[in-house]
């Protein structure tokens, strides 16, 4: 039997904070992760991933081509914390995604390219007042 896939998602103007349980066995906490998943859009948003010593957190956006995902498209994104920030596979479009610099386990972003097309993306620093500021390139594939 195929996969049943849930309807369409919007995330937009959104904050999601993300914090490890009390007690953590064997938490691979996620701020937005598709299974089965229709398409997902998401605009002008922050996904922030708490960890802590012996709890860390798989991405704060996790949407795997192996999981019967269909489409995405990201538009003003800004991460922070797991093993990889943004992890992505599913065919889509990327654009003006922030990873806060030095916030990932493993690396900023694994992108499964070029299904993803990713463009205009920076790794930056947050000030105290929210404001961004960028220190780098994104560049998830591999070029430049």
């Amino acid at each position: 039997m195929g996969s049943k896939h849930c309807g369409g998602v919007t995330v937009e103007n959104s904050y999601i904070r993300v914090v490890p349980p009390a007690e953590c066995d064997d938490w691979h906490g996620d701020g937005i992760q598709g299974h089965d998943g229709g398409r997902v859009m998401v605009r002008q948003s922050t996904i922030m991933l708490e960890e802590r010593d012996g709890c860390p957190g798989n991405a704060p956006f996790f949407y795997p081509e192996d999981q019967g995902n269909t489409s995405l498209t990201v538009d003003g994104l800004l991460v922070s914390g797991g093993g990889y920030s943004f992890r992505a596979g599913t065919t889509g479009t990327v654009r003006n995604l922030r990873v806060v610099d030095d916030s990932w386990g493993y690396g900023p972003a694994e992108v499964s390219c070029p299904a993803v097309g990713v463009t205009g993306s920076h790794l930056v620093t947050v000030a105290a007042n929210g404001r961004t500021t960028p220190v780098g390139p994104l560049v998830p594939c591999g070029e430049g």
